[in-house]
């Protein structure tokens, strides 16, 4: 079993908190949780990943701890590793007033780590 010191938090937005799993090195998030958060449609999602030649070979499937009423609980969810998971998120095209602020949130802070880099 996944001992819970192997997860570790990965986004914190829109009061929901994702982890993510390190695993071999690795770290991995599942995509279902991201697509709630950012109001994305999960099952268009996912079918736009598999289409793709390059991230359908990225994504697998992992042992993730979720939260349901109150209650963590060992769910096989398919994940992306972290290393491609930003590629992954800025390539979405949809409507999500979520998805949106993410990536608004995202670039402010590109900028800002750019800025704070040439002082």
């Amino acid at each position: 079993m996944i001992k819970m010191n192997k997860h570790k938090n990965f986004l914190q937005f829109n009061g929901t908190n994702i982890v993510m799993l390190e695993k071999g090195g690795s770290y991995w998030i599942a995509i279902k949780p991201i697509c709630e958060t950012l109001n994305i449609n999960f099952s268009e999602e996912l079918n736009r990943i598999k289409s793709d030649a390059f991230l359908s070979t990225m994504v697998k499937e992992q042992p993730i701890f979720v939260k349901k009423q109150d209650k963590e609980t060992l769910t096989n969810m398919l994940c992306i590793e972290e290393r491609y998971v930003y590629g992954w998120l800025f390539s979405m095209d949809c409507n999500s007033e979520e998805l949106a602020k993410y990536k608004e949130t995202c670039f402010k802070l590109l900028a800002k780590k750019r800025i704070n880099k040439k002082q």
